[in-house]
């Protein structure tokens, strides 16, 4: 793009002041620091480092409305590309068939629309899917992928009807701590990798509460991530309930990563 730049002849009133860069529109160009003078400037004044054009009263700003909405129109289609919104897909029967509902937002009750569910897609995003309406019952978390019958996602039955978003959280960074007994008493112990055995690893036999400080983790009733699933978010935990889970036993758990 060539740049234009206006000539000018300044008047004795305007060599004796410092010019002041100003706007189109008449208003102050915030942080714009040209010790440019009317005094010392040729021709013309091209102020370096940014494409302001100071002149006289002025400056002249070029007109690149329709490149800044292509660049912005570009960058978001990359980034859908690379990013696109959340879907997921319930089927009704195995492999991909019989009756579905797609979803691309949080969902408090499908039920209606669908009364088994034995095999999903995940188009983009990750999910939690809960067995019963308003994100209660059991819980399983997913990840982009296919799972063509319910066991694929450790499923205990082919009943699911709400499900949400997980929202990933900016940083890498993992901190959480668990604690013996209810309303963080009792022993406590702090994490910040994956546990395959907690028993094992922290001589602890009872997770009643925890705290999550950064990240999103996923506790398991079995060792080795296996059995019931309970996702945290930031946040506190006072009680099992809290996190969904029926008993306090927690065996296992891992971070959970986009």
């Amino acid at each position: 793009m060539t740049k234009r730049l206006l000539a000018f002849r300044p008047t004795a009133a305007v060599s004796e002041r410092r010019m002041q860069p100003v706007c189109g529109g008449g208003g102050v160009i915030k942080g714009c620091h040209c010790k440019a003078t009317a005094a010392s400037t040729p021709e013309w004044i091209h102020h370096h480092g940014c494409s302001h054009i100071h002149h006289g009263q002025g400056e002249l700003l070029e007109d690149s409305a329709d490149l800044l909405l292509s660049a912005a129109s570009l960058l978001i289609t990359a980034l859908f590309e690379y990013y696109p919104p959340p879907q997921i897909i319930f089927y009704e029967d195995k492999n991909f068939q019989g009756r579905r509902y797609e979803c691309d937002s949080d969902c408090s009750d499908f039920h209606a629309y669908l009364s088994r569910c034995n095999s999903i897609r995940v188009e983009s995003g990750a999910w939690v899917v809960y067995e019963r309406p308003n994100y209660m019952g059991y819980q399983y978390v997913l990840t982009r992928g296919e799972y063509p019958e319910y066991q694929r996602w450790m499923g205990l039955n082919d009943r699911l009807s709400s499900c949400k978003i997980i929202h990933f959280t900016n940083g890498s960074q993992y901190k959480m701590q668990l604690y013996e007994k209810a309303d963080f008493g009792g022993q406590a112990v702090e994490a910040t990798e994956d546990c395959p055995s907690i028993l094992e690893k922290f001589r602890l036999r009872e997770v009643n509460s925890c705290k999550v400080f950064d990240g999103c983790w996923v506790l398991y009733e079995h060792p080795n991530y296996r059995g019931r699933q309970y996702f945290l978010e930031k946040g506190e935990y006072r009680k099992p309930s809290e996190w969904g889970a029926i008993s306090v036993a927690v065996q296992s758990f891992r971070r959970f990563t986009e």
